[in-house]
């Protein structure tokens, strides 16, 4: 059964969300040990900058109580967990591809996010037959009911926000200097944005040297690694930070001596990393207007008009989807348990086959090995239906013996069938 486990921005604040944060080690960590907990047989973690969520299969109670022991939540933050389970587990998810469970509506990044969350499991090889059929799935529909709905047409973004703020503090933008701090989604976004735009100068920073120059080249804009970061921050307006930074690595002193080397001028950060890369204290230098995601993230969600009848639209395609995928589901695990059933019966010939040709090579004459041959698959082919049935008559457990019945049925010769059948015919007719 498929079980989602999570803390999300509806219930938790960003400092539990920071605290249960995986990123870098923390997540191979976290995939090792939940392939080592005895009860979740797949899983996927998907973290983000407003959730951490445990996608995975198993037992609902004891996948919820160790994802518990795993952060060391505390009683009174359990309140702040929720769980879903099977189809509705399948369901949320998909809404929560779609953008419809977001701050910002329909944001474009979280179908890149579950990409990369989904590829990273198959990287630590944490994915089974569910969840290799459901995670791909989610991933082509929620890219296709965005785009049919039309919701990716009323997406607000980051970006577009933290320029909107600038036009509000600066008197004029054009010869704003722009510094945009790391080279994932969100930073690339930023810059492509900014390359439309009338503006001083851009200048990415990232840790590594070839991405760095490789994504600045892309946008027009100049480029440099983190050890130039201080630098930077005192010849610069605006900072938007966008890395994956375990903690905050523009502080309350390092924004100090740029303030000063800056004589003080206004100054924008827009940090839309989570955790956070800059201080909360930050905000409290003079002249520095600090806006973390949280506060950047209520702007949007405040401002945001998304007609209710393309979220209609969004909510009746997600039901209509999970419910033909729920069947397509059933059929892909019938096709999985028969295909099992055929190497099996493919395994005894191969068994049987071998047996066979060694007695041959023996001298045994080949009509009695013929026979003996058949003997031998017949045992094989029965051992295994036979002590099912036994053990089922033992427990009690009539609807296996039912079931079992209604196999065997099926696989009655045809003639002996059909005379049975024709028998079957004539009596009703002479009655």
């Amino acid at each position: 059964m498929i079980v989602v486990v999570g803390l999300s921005h509806h219930l938790s604040d960003i400092n539990m969300r920071e605290r249960v944060a995986l990123q870098g080690d923390a997540l191979k960590q976290a995939y090792e040990d939940a392939a080592s907990s005895g009860v979740i047989n797949e899983v996927i973690w998907w973290s983000t900058c407003a959730r951490t969520e445990c996608i995975a299969v198993g037992h609902p109670d004891q996948i919820k109580q160790w994802f518990i022991h795993y952060f060391k939540l505390s009683s009174t933050s359990e309140d702040q967990i929720y769980q879903y389970t099977a189809d509705v587990a399948c369901c949320y998810w998909l809404r929560v591809a779609c953008g419809l469970d977001s701050k910002i509506m329909g944001e474009p990044q979280i179908l890149g996010q579950l990409k990369r969350a989904f590829e990273q499991a198959r990287a630590q090889g944490t994915l089974g037959s569910v969840l290799s059929f459901w995670a791909p799935t989610i991933l082509k529909e929620a890219k296709r009911i965005r785009a049919v709905t039309g919701l990716t047409a009323t997406t607000a973004s980051l970006p577009a926000m933290t320029k909107r703020i600038a036009h509000r503090i600066f008197e004029s933008t054009e010869s704003l200097r722009w510094l945009v701090v790391g080279t994932g989604a969100l930073a690339a976004e930023q810059l492509a944005l900014l390359s439309t735009l009338p503006v001083g100068s851009v200048h990415v920073v990232g840790r590594n040297r070839e991405k760095t120059s490789t994504l600045a080249a892309q946008f027009g804009a100049q480029w440099s690694t983190m050890s130039h970061l201080p630098q930077l921050l005192s010849e610069t307006d605006v900072w938007v930070t966008t890395t994956a930074s375990t903690l905050p690595f523009i502080t309350q002193s390092l924004t100090h001596r740029a303030q000063k080397a800056r004589n003080h001028r206004a100054l924008l950060i827009a940090d839309l990393a989570m955790p956070r890369d800059v201080e909360s204290d930050v905000s409290a230098i003079d002249q520095v207007y600090l806006y973390p995601l949280e506060v950047l993230t209520d702007l949007i969600a405040s401002e945001q008009a998304i007609h209710q009848n393309v979220l209609s639209d969004v909510e009746q395609a997600v039901t209509l989807s999970i419910e033909a995928h729920l069947t397509l589901e059933k059929e892909h695990s019938v096709s999985l348990i028969l295909k099992k059933f055929r190497d099996t019966i493919d395994f005894w010939r191969d068994d049987v086959e071998r047996w066979g040709l060694k007695q041959l090579t023996k001298g045994v004459d080949p009509e009695i090995v013929l026979h003996q041959s058949l003997r031998r698959f017949s045992r094989q082919v029965s051992h295994g239906p036979t002590w099912f049935l036994k053990q089922a008559a033992r427990r009690q457990q009539t609807h296996l013996i039912e079931g079992m019945q209604l196999f065997l049925n099926m696989m009655r010769p045809l003639k002996r069938h059909q005379k049975e059948s024709q028998h079957a015919d004539h009596t009703c007719n002479t009655d």
